[in-house]
C-alpha cells in the first residue's frame, strides 16, 4: 500500500515540524539524521526532480549542519542510518559534498578496525553500503559460516531475534538473492514481527527481501500492515496508552513515533525500488517451477 502524493506531504510537513525551521546545537544529531533520512525516503517516493533536488539540498545541509558542529567528533550517530542514507542518494545520481565528507569519515573507521570487530554483519552491511558507492572501507572480513544461515527455511522460523539480525545484515552486505522457500519464511517471520509491534524487526527483514527476495507474496500483505500505520499527523505507529507512564506525551514523538516513521518509510522506499527494477531472472524462474509443480 504505497502512499499517495497528499498522504507524502503529510509526512513530509509532520517530520518539517519535529526539527524546526533550522536545527540548533542542542538538536540532538541522531534525530536530525533520523528526520532527514526520513525525508530523503518520503521525497524519493516522488516521481518528480523537484523532489530528488530538494532531498539533495537536504541532505547537503545536514552533512554541512553536523560537520561543523562543535563535536562534531563525538556526536551521537548511527552509521548504518548515515550509510543508507548515502546508498539511497547515489542511487538517484544524487550527491552532495558534505555527505561525502561525512561517509568518508565513516570509511576511513572501518580501514582501521580490528578483523574480529569487521566479520560483525553490522559493520559488513556498513561497508558494503558505502563500498558499492565508491568508497575504500578496507579488505573487508567475512565470518565462516554466515552464507548459509538463511537458507532453510525452518531454521529461519525458530531464529531468536540476536541470530536473524545478524543474519540478515550479512546476507544484505553480500548482496545474496533469497531463494523462494526462505523468502516466504521470511516473510512469515516479519508478518509475526508486525502483528507483536516490533516494526523496526519486521521492517528489516522487509528491506532484505524487497532486494533480494524472490517470493514476495507475503510481502505485500506486510507493506498493507505497515501502510495502516500511518496517522493523521503524517507520522507513523500508534502508542499503547497503559504505556503513558513509560514515556511522556513530550517525549513521544521523537522516541517513539519517529523511529517507527523511518522504517516505514524507509520499507516503502525499498518497495518501489523494487518495483521499478522488476522481477529478477531467479524470481521469474522460481515462479515458473512453483507454476509447473502445482500444475
Amino acid at each position: 500500500m504505497q502512499p499517495t502524493t497528499n498522504q507524502i506531504e503529510n509526512t513530509l510537513d509532520y517530520l518539517g515540524r519535529l526539527i524546526g525551521p533550522s536545527p540548533s546545537v542542542e538538536t540532538k544529531a541522531s534525530t536530525l539524521a533520523s528526520i532527514c533520512f526520513s525525508r530523503a525516503c518520503a521525497l524519493l517516493l516522488v516521481p518528480d526532480e523537484d523532489a530528488k533536488r530538494k532531498a539533495e539540498a537536504e541532505a547537503e545541509r545536514m552533512g554541512q549542519w553536523l560537520l561543523h558542529h562543535p563535536n562534531s567528533n563525538n556526536l551521537d550517530l548511527d552509521p548504518l542510518i548515515l550509510a543508507s542514507h548515502y546508498d539511497l542518494l547515489t542511487s538517484h545520481r544524487l550527491n552532495t559534498q558534505s555527505y561525502g565528507e561525512l561517509v568518508g569519515r565513516i570509511a576511513q573507521a572501518l580501514r582501521g578496525m580490528p578483523a574480529n570487530m569487521a566479520e560483525q554483519g553490522r559493520i559488513r552491511l556498513i561497508a558494503s553500503l558505502l563500498s558499492r558507492n565508491g568508497l575504500d572501507c578496507g579488505p573487508g572480513h567475512k565470518r565462516p559460516g554466515a552464507e548459509s544461515t538463511l537458507e532453510d527455511p525452518s531454521a529461519i522460523l525458530v531464529m531468536d531475534e540476536r541470530r536473524m539480525i545478524d543474519a540478515l545484515d550479512h546476507a544484505y552486505a553480500d548482496d545474496r538473492t533469497c531463494r523462494a522457500e526462505a523468502s516466504r519464511a521470511l516473510a512469515l517471520v516479519a508478518l509475526t514481527d508486525l502483528r507483536n509491534y516490533r516494526i523496526d524487526l519486521a521492517c528489516r527483514t522487509l528491506r532484505y527481501l524487497l532486494a533480494f527476495g524472490t517470493d514476495l507474496d507475503y510481502v505485500q500483505d506486510a507493506l498493507d500492515f505497515i501502510g495502516l500505520q500511518r496517522r493523521a499527523k503524517g507520522g507513523y505507529g500508534f502508542f499503547d496508552p497503559e504505556r503513558s507512564a513509560e514515556l511522556p506525551a513530550e517525549k513521544r514523538e521523537i522516541e517513539y513515533h519517529l523511529p517507527i516513521t523511518l522504517n516505514c518509510v524507509w520499507t516503502m522506499n525499498a518497495a518501489a525500488r523494487r518495483a521499478a527494477k522488476g522481477p529478477t531472472a531467479m524470481e521469474r524462474a522460481d515462479h515458473d517451477a512453483s507454476v509447473g509443480s502445482a500444475a
